[in-house]
């Protein structure tokens, strides 16, 4: 038997002055039980032939949103809305942002052209947080500006790539050995930047300055060379991630989108959100409290970061900062310029969780999406990130990061790197959350992924996913290494393609932030 007591994480470790407690301890899981979710569809983007041409009068505008592809003529005038799409011209597909306009065929739409100031992978200055609107979102989704990675993260000289012949390549991740010094991993990012090109690189950098990690297109010949440098450690192929959700990812029909519940910041609110009910449900009774009761200042001064897929739909009324000064923004450090529906979906859901205004649990937190690449390097690059900013911005002991991302890593090398990360958040003096996983019923009992599988050497707080019943979830993984439980069994979180709807989903990614 387990017994089960399910705690809100970020109330715990943000909240100055907790009014509420855990939720009954119950004995025992029923893995014949099944929970019914309703989660996120996964979108392929399929070409739309538009019926608007160009014309030598003023030019027709078409609208993309929610990530479909559209096929125009050059000199449309494209526009991004909702969390914007893709736009075709004469074959080739440019990504635009919701919120975002520009003319097809020009070279302010060609995203790689070094003359288009928009290039989300330019370095962008830092200079602190872009509080949200006080009142309700009026202006597409991912209209805010993301903030790019720091120039410090590419620390190369700038080495021209149009004399380097790219040839076709996989995608590695290179890592240096252990206790290299910054000159000799600069050294080495001149040569491969010599190799393949300074812009066809991206690189981690540790909170002291040092690059450890880079990732590159490599052919044969070039990887060769990259191995046999005295830097290196050795390199993995760049794989990309798979979703650990309890349920095949797909949203919920809007017909059946349940509306954001009226919220007032008073010590009760009335709204039917279970898991926050159930947050503030005393010990020993036996059903959740029909209010959800919370400290008003829940989060005030802490930042938590949340390390996922994006971009984060901060537009959305759950994203509405409750006061001046209370900041809600996205560390971009993606390098794929394009995204799914599911990767929004996702990343946006997981936030609202943390700080939203019905469905959070630390509505007074700061909030910094951090939006990785769906990759093994990039959920390394984006958890280093964090701890780069947290370190710049004086944020020891006043932070939390939790990621809901999962993977198994590729190797000994990869997972040195990772525990490099983890000592700095320790260092740091920053709790991080991690799900547990949802594979119980393939055989694995026991949490299998990174970077719930730190917590044998880190203080990582691993969080299961409990059931309405405050059993364990069927697919749940559980064990010594889980840390608590909580409700992630139909949970209601933000919906990107409603800016004040809610959607529904399941799994330990959902149990985490709260």
């Amino acid at each position: 038997m387990y017994s089960i007591q399910a705690v809100t994480l970020f109330f715990t470790l943000v909240s100055s002055g907790p009014v509420r407690s855990p939720f009954p301890s119950i004995s025992g899981f029923r893995n014949t039980t099944s929970v019914p979710v309703s989660t996120f569809i996964s979108i392929t983007p399929t070409p739309v032939s538009s019926s608007v041409a160009a014309t030598s009068s003023a030019p027709a505008t078409v609208t993309v949103s929610n990530g479909e592809t559209v096929a125009v003529a050059a000199g449309v005038v494209v526009v991004g809305a909702g969390i914007g799409g893709f736009f075709t011209v004469n074959g080739v597909t440019t990504p635009i942002a919701g919120g975002a306009s520009v003319v097809a065929g020009s070279s302010a739409a060609n995203p790689g052209d070094p003359s288009n100031p928009d290039d989300p992978d330019k370095p962008k200055s830092n200079d602190g947080d872009i509080a949200t609107n006080s009142g309700p979102a009026s202006v597409p989704a991912s209209s805010a500006p993301p903030v790019s990675a720091t120039s410090s993260d590419i620390p190369f000289s700038s080495t021209s790539s149009s004399a380097v012949p790219t040839g076709t390549g996989v995608d590695y991740m290179i890592f240096a050995k252990e206790n290299t010094v910054k000159e000799d991993a600069d050294g080495f990012g001149n040569t491969l930047a010599g190799l393949v090109g300074a812009d066809n690189i991206d690189n981690i950098v540790n909170d002291a300055g040092v690059p450890y990690a880079w990732r590159a297109n490599l052919n044969p010949d070039q990887l060769e060379k990259v191995k046999n440098d005295r830097v290196i450690a050795g390199t993995d192929i760049n794989d990309p991630l798979t979703r650990d959700d309890d349920q095949p990812a797909g949203a919920q029909p809007s017909a059946t989108q349940q509306k954001r519940a009226e919220v007032t910041q008073t010590p009760i609110a009335k709204n039917d959100i279970f898991d926050l009910r159930v947050l503030s449900t005393p010990p020993r009774e036996k059903e959740a409290l029909p209010n959800y009761r919370y400290d008003d200042f829940a989060g005030q001064g802490i930042t938590i970061y949340v390390v996922d897929t994006g971009p984060f739909d901060l537009q959305h009324e759950e994203f509405r900062a409750p006061s001046p000064g209370i900041t809600r923004r996205e560390l971009n450090v993606a390098r794929n310029k394009k995204f799914t529906l599911e990767d929004t979906q996702h990343g946006t859901c997981v936030a609202s969780k943390t700080v939203g205004g019905t469905t959070g649990a630390a509505k007074r937190a700061n909030l910094v999406g951090v939006r990785i690449d769906f990759t093994e390097f990039g959920l390394l690059r984006g958890l280093q990130s964090a701890a780069n900013e947290i370190k710049q911005k004086g944020l020891k002991g006043k932070a939390v990061v939790t990621t809901s991302i999962l993977m198994r890593a590729p190797d000994a090398i990869y997972t040195t790197s990772f525990r490099s990360v983890m000592r700095s958040f320790v260092a740091l003096d920053v709790p991080i959350v991690a799900a547990a996983g949802n594979k119980f019923l393939d055989g694995l009992t026991e949490p299998d992924k990174l970077p719930a599988t730190m917590a044998k050497d880190f203080p990582v707080i691993v969080v299961g996913n409990a059931g309405k019943d405050f059993k364990i979830a069927p697919k749940s993984q559980r064990g010594n290494l889980v840390t608590t439980y909580a409700i992630g069994a139909d949970i209601k979180c933000a919906d990107p393609l409603d800016l004040t709807g809610l959607a529904t989903d399941s799994g330990t990614s959902f149990a985490a932030p709260q």
